[in-house]
């Protein structure tokens, strides 16, 4: 072995011991830093741990101190009016739970514009029997009286003093058979029937108009209570994640930037929520739906 060679075996040991001397001093580092956070967070957390906890809760330490985080004032003051001021829908007076067949029904029953409806069709339907019987023999009866005023004629011999008098009455039969006019009973005919088609027709029509919007009112006060429960939901949500971001600000583990925009975030929330119960129909607030057609007098039915 040379004097070159034992030299640069030499500068290789040295070398590889010194890198192994700077290694260890970055592990000693690292663990002496990490010591530090979590005795300082051990310290700060110290005073909120309980020496008994009561039964039956288990939120204690940290758990406990983020749940005491008070709230921003927007929302108590929200939830204090979603509880006194919100529109609750009254049960009806019998009690019944409504279901989509069941309100489709009760719509039926008691709509008004399936009232006039029906009763259009009964008018049809007598308009069309009174053409048809313009066809028939139409007969007149009269009767008529006439007193003769005058002297007596004569008298019964049993009863002299009750003399009658000439008096004449009349009754009168006439019966009148149509034969020829024109087509013009015919033609009345007809009309009263398409009438009537027609009045069966709008019944159809408003049956079909009235369950659509029942079944699109129905569906959308679903949706509207569906919106509130998911907004209260995500309400409770963001607000946990205040509460958290708030106690991470308190250690010095996170920036005010992040508490304020957890705070945005809830006052967001909170506004949804505010809009999705707005918008659960009620009866004093009925929901609003774009108005269908009513059938006129120009309405055709097509099949």
């Amino acid at each position: 072995m040379t004097a070159h060679t034992k030299r640069k075996l030499y500068l290789t040991l040295m070398t590889a011991i010194f890198c192994i001397c700077l290694g260890g001093g970055q592990v000693l580092a690292q663990d002496a830093t990490g010591t530090g956070s979590k005795d300082r967070v051990a310290k700060r957390y110290a005073g909120t741990t309980t020496k008994s906890a009561p039964a039956g809760s288990a939120q204690t330490g940290a758990d406990g101190k983020i749940q005491k985080i008070p709230l921003p004032d927007f929302v108590k003051e929200g939830s204090g009016a979603q509880e006194k001021d919100l529109p609750t829908l009254r049960p009806t007076k019998d009690g019944q739970a409504y279901d989509m067949g069941t309100s489709v029904q009760r719509s039926l029953d008691a709509n008004p514009q399936m009232q006039s409806a029906r009763s259009s069709a009964s008018g049809a339907e007598e308009s069309r029997r009174q053409a048809l019987a313009n066809f028939g023999p139409v007969g007149t009866v009269s009767y008529g009286y006439t007193r003769a005023e005058g002297q007596a004629i004569s008298s019964y011999a049993p009863h002299p003093q009750n003399p009658y008098w000439l008096n004449t009455y009349e009754l009168k039969l006439a019966v009148t058979q149509p034969l020829f006019t024109g087509f013009k009973l015919l033609s009345t005919y007809q009309k009263a029937s398409l009438a009537k088609d027609q009045a069966e027709a709008n019944i159809k029509y408003s049956e079909l108009t009235l369950v659509k919007s029942v079944q699109k009112a129905f569906l959308a006060l679903l949706q509207a209570r569906s919106n509130v429960q998911s907004n209260k939901d995500s309400v409770a949500r963001l607000e946990s994640q205040y509460k958290v971001a708030q106690a991470y600000y308190d250690v010095g583990l996170k920036p005010r930037l992040d508490v304020l925009q957890a705070e945005s975030d809830l006052a967001t929330a909170e506004q949804n929520l505010l809009k999705a119960q707005n918008n659960v129909p009620c009866p004093d607030r009925p929901a609003q739906f774009p108005a269908e057609p009513a059938p006129g007098p120009g309405y055709q039915f097509r099949g």
